[in-house]
């Protein structure tokens, strides 16, 4: 059985734009705290290596207090007789005098950061090759060719792992990402390999049925798009059969949305302070040691709409939601946020308002424009591939449109 820690997208030192100077501090300790969690993980498996897909720091910004942090856990991998194979991206690319070439590693490093495959033979204690992987680096910050087209087809009697950042088509969130790398997962079945160790897509997941490519989604949740349990994959390979592969929560922070858009009757800070405590204690009871950064997106009719379009009340809420619910930050986001209005009685009336109001609908309704409209706006629909989910994307944006529409122009009629 060979035993894997996949990991990929740890983007030390991170800049964490727009932060206070301590949540900047705190979220640049959380990627170090993950990361030391990780090499817990492989020592007390024990793994037999530790494999990095990439985007290990964020570009040459990578401070030295937090490369030597990064030495010191390499080490103790290196003190375990644990491998590292670890193959470049597109933010930590190979050329000589990138940072990735010029630090000092130990040597349990397997620095990849040629496009040309390399392979590391994987052995026992007793010297017994037990698995290989084959590796591949960015040697530079932008690779537009298909990598994966590179790797040779398994011909080991012992199972082959494929080790690459790229941007596999099929991945899910895969359009949030550049386009470096790109490759088909028919590029990678056609090798054969046991299990690939992909990183970029910052999403986990497995992004073919029929195919053991993994992304292990990055270590530590970075802004608020990326949501959930943050960590690696640990991966076991039998010497003949599919891999088994579970999720390992290694990230000490989570990045969370709440959704509130049941606010019609929420008519004071205390209601909807206790609404979104309420929505916020549902999900903390799963993840009880984790801190959190939180954001609420307020949706739909309420009461307190203008007060809440207001970014200095909503920064003062915010603050008060903080230590009410103890977790690092609270962010408010007015999303279609209305007063309550009523759409109905200005239906099909012979003013401005029923003018507006019919031409929304129209929108909304026309599958043949909103094709259109998808096509003149590719932008709009990042990984949708059909026109069904591509309307669908459209008509989520035209959500609530019509009381935004209904409010400004009953307030400008005032």
């Amino acid at each position: 059985m060979l035993t894997l820690l996949h990991l990929a997208d740890v983007h030390f030192d991170t800049i964490y734009a727009g932060r206070t100077l301590d949540l900047r501090r705190r979220l640049r300790e959380a990627q170090q705290t993950a990361f030391e969690h990780a090499v817990d993980c492989a020592i007390e498996e024990p793994v037999d290596a530790v494999l990095i897909a990439g985007d290990l720091f964020d570009a040459d910004r990578l401070g030295l207090m937090t490369e030597r942090a990064l030495l010191d856990q390499l080490r103790r991998l290196e003190a375990a007789s644990i491998p590292v194979v670890y193959a470049t991206g597109d933010h930590d690319p190979g050329p000589a005098r990138g940072r990735a070439a010029s630090i000092d590693w130990p040597a349990n490093v397997h620095l990849v950061r040629s496009a040309e495959p390399r392979v590391i033979p994987l052995t026992d204690d007793d010297g017994e090759r037990i698995g290989q992987v084959v590796a591949v680096g960015h040697p530079r910050a932008q690779v537009s060719e298909n990598l994966a087209i590179r790797f040779p087809e398994a011909e080991a009697d012992v199972p082959t792992v494929g080790l690459l950042h790229a941007h596999l088509e099929d991945a899910e969130d895969a359009a949030a990402h550049d386009r470096y790398a790109p490759c088909t997962a028919a590029d990678l079945q056609r090798t054969g390999y046991n299990y690939w160790a992909l990183g970029h897509v910052h999403r986990g997941q497995q992004v073919n049925a029929d195919v053991p490519a993994y992304y292990a989604g990055n270590l530590q949740g970075r802004n608020p798009t990326e949501t959930g349990v943050k960590g690696g994959l640990l991966v076991r390979i039998p010497p003949d059969g599919l891999p088994d592969v579970t999720v390992q929560p290694f990230a000490p922070i989570r990045w969370h949305t709440l959704v509130l858009d049941d606010l019609a009757h929420v008519a004071s800070v205390d209601a909807l302070a206790g609404g979104i405590e309420d929505a916020f204690q549902a999900v903390h009871t799963q993840a009880l040691t984790t801190e959190w950064m939180v954001r609420v997106r307020l949706r739909g009719a309420c009461p307190m709409a203008n007060a809440l379009h207001d970014e200095r009340e909503r920064r003062a809420l915010a603050k008060q939601l903080t230590a009410r619910l103890n977790v690092l930050d609270v962010e408010l986001v007015p999303d279609m946020l209305t007063p309550p209005v009523e759409v109905a009685p200005h239906e099909d009336e012979p003013h401005l308002a029923g003018e507006v109001l019919a031409l929304i609908e129209d929108i909304r309704t026309d599958d043949d424009y909103l094709n259109e409209l998808a096509e003149r706006i590719s932008w709009a629909h990042p990984g949708h591939a059909t026109p069904a989910a591509r309307r669908a994307y459209l008509r989520g944006l035209l959500m609530g449109l019509d009381r935004e529409a209904l409010t400004r122009l009953l307030v400008d009629a005032e």
